[in-house]
């Protein structure tokens, strides 16, 4: 296939375009500026702009209608320490840029387009369910989306306007929602944790009883090169983890084990971590980390025939040994 990639030279991007590039796929990559190591399996593009619709016009044009096959959009902005984006440059970035590409796509008559959006899209936690043993109610794909902040909301907008384009055209679109994403070179909250544990900094999670959903790299690249080349992932909306729910003392207990650092870990009552959380401006961090946030993909298996190739345990080792 005649693959375009968005976001190319980032930490989904980047390894999406070398493993579809290895698994003999002819690859596009849009980037911003092209990655210090250059790939010569990949056709790097520069694009000053992701929301430029004359820029992304005249790329298009060098090609012939129907040259593209799909379209995998992993570009666009999340929050971060280093810069602070407002609800504009979120609605800017995330949603009308994907609506201007998705266009270009029925344009160019591209078949399908791939929009990487987010688990937050659901909420920001998982719901109480006081009806039930199980305690809290997974993420579903057919939740009633429930996002909170100006990222998820945005990322909400980018798929109505996918699949309000989609009604109105030939393109196949598919979502996907990760929860959070690890590999070596992530920059997310089990990097941080990560690093609290190699500098032997003792954590106050003892007493938590919570459970947690990630997918690991790996199987989210397996997972999105399926809905790729299968017909039966058009029109869905995919939710992708590992598989395996684990605790927060668990999965300290599992880092260490894999980085070969004895973990130190004491109990601190939870009102007292959220009142911290407060003082500190760490809130939304501690909630996350102390509470139930779950996904269930049997839909996406159910559907798909697929399952996650590698176990939280694997990609753990794939981590540490900076493999992926």
């Amino acid at each position: 296939m005649n693959i375009l990639i968005t976001g190319a030279s980032g930490f989904i991007g980047g390894a999406l375009s070398r493993y579809l590039a290895l698994n003999g796929e002819k690859i596009y990559g849009f980037t911003r500026n092209k990655p210090k190591k250059i790939n010569h399996n990949i056709n790097y593009v520069t694009i000053s702009d992701i929301g430029n619709e004359e820029e992304l016009n005249e790329f298009f044009s060098l090609f012939k209608i129907g040259f593209f096959d799909l379209i995998i959009h992993c570009a666009g902005i999340s929050p971060t320490k280093k810069e602070t984006f407002n609800a504009k440059d979120y609605y800017k970035v995330n949603t009308t840029s994907t609506e201007i590409l998705a266009k270009l796509a029925v344009t160019y008559s591209v078949k399908k387009f791939i929009f990487l959006s987010s688990i937050l899209v659901n909420g920001r936690l998982n719901r109480y369910n006081k009806d039930s043993d199980q305690s809290y109610i997974p993420f579903r794909h057919n939740d009633i989306p429930n996002p909170h902040g100006e990222y998820a909301k945005s990322k909400y907008e980018a798929e109505k306007k996918l699949k309000d384009i989609e009604c109105d055209s030939n393109l196949q679109v598919t979502i996907i929602r990760p929860t959070f994403v690890y590999g070596y070179k992530s920059k997310g909250g089990l990097k941080k944790l990560e690093n609290l544990i190699r500098r032997k900094i003792p954590l106050p999670f003892l007493g938590i009883n919570n459970k947690i959903s990630l997918v690991c790299l790996e199987n989210l690249l397996d997972l999105i090169y399926v809905c790729g080349k299968s017909d039966k992932s058009s029109g869905e909306t995919f939710l992708v983890s590992d598989g395996d729910d684990i605790s927060t003392v668990d999965l300290i207990k599992k880092i260490s084990s894999v980085i070969g650092v004895k973990p130190y870990i004491f109990y601190l009552p939870h009102r007292l971590l959220t009142v911290l959380g407060f003082l500190f401006n760490k809130s939304d961090e501690i909630e996350r980390i102390t509470s139930y946030f779950c996904v269930d993909i049997s839909h996406t298996k159910d559907t798909l025939i697929w399952k996650p190739k590698y176990s939280l345990a694997k990609c753990m080792n794939n981590m540490a040994q900076k493999k992926c």
